[in-house]
């Protein structure tokens, strides 16, 4: 059994269809989780940050090794491959609550 984590829930990636039904497309960036049976959980997988503002915020934790040597302001968060958190399902959910909100309210959850 595996979960499948589409991980690009955004405007573009949604189209409204005959009789006004949202259908979701774009399955590249999909990941499927597998389960662990060893330490008896689902193994999760590292963020790629494209299109940040759809992401959640565990996804915006900026690998160590792309920070240096750029110009990264201060107050981002960086972390080593290593440190940086498994991610799963819930951030498809996370960026679903975001895309609503946008239609409903007109902008951005992060103001």
């Amino acid at each position: 059994n595996a979960t499948m984590v589409h991980y690009d829930i955004n405007p573009k990636n949604v189209a409204i269809v005959k009789g006004g039904k949202p259908k979701l497309n774009d399955f590249n960036t999909v990941e499927f989780l597998k389960w662990n049976r060893v330490k008896q959980k689902r193994c999760g997988f590292r963020g790629r940050l494209h299109e940040p503002w759809w992401r959640a915020p565990e996804e915006l934790i900026m690998p160590k090794e792309y920070a240096e040597g750029k110009n990264i302001s201060s107050d981002a968060i960086v972390a080593t491959f290593e440190e940086q958190p498994l991610l799963d399902e819930k951030i498809d959910v996370w960026s679903l609550g975001n895309l609503i909100y946008n239609m409903l309210t007109g902008h951005a959850a992060r103001g």
